[in-house]
């Protein structure tokens, strides 16, 4: 899995191969923690240890998603601080 790529974008990939591969659960969230980035490693050394296969991608998928959420907040737009059209400091600035 890419580090900038989510989380249900890839799963839908792994589980569709990994049905090909006839793996047992065990064998499948192995592979699955490996395929992981970093990112969400790090924060799973963090959380309960989760003991199957769906509990474990459940928390990556919360994991991620949070992730991302935490992404767009930082990456939205921001309205400079003189967006107001108060041009004061202008006025004072030239006026001294």
């Amino acid at each position: 899995m890419c580090n900038n790529k989510c989380f249900t974008t890839f799963i839908v990939r792994f589980e569709r191969e990994a049905y090909e591969t006839g793996w047992n659960y065990n064998a499948l969230r192995f592979a699955l923690c490996h395929a992981l980035p970093q990112r969400i490693k790090d924060v799973l050394r963090l959380a309960p240890k989760q003991t199957t296969y769906d509990g474990y991608k459940a928390l990556v998928t919360q994991v991620d998603q949070h992730y991302w959420e935490d992404c767009s907040k930082n990456m939205a737009p921001r309205t400079p601080w003189n967006a107001s059209g108060n041009t004061n400091w202008q006025a004072r600035a030239t006026n001294g």
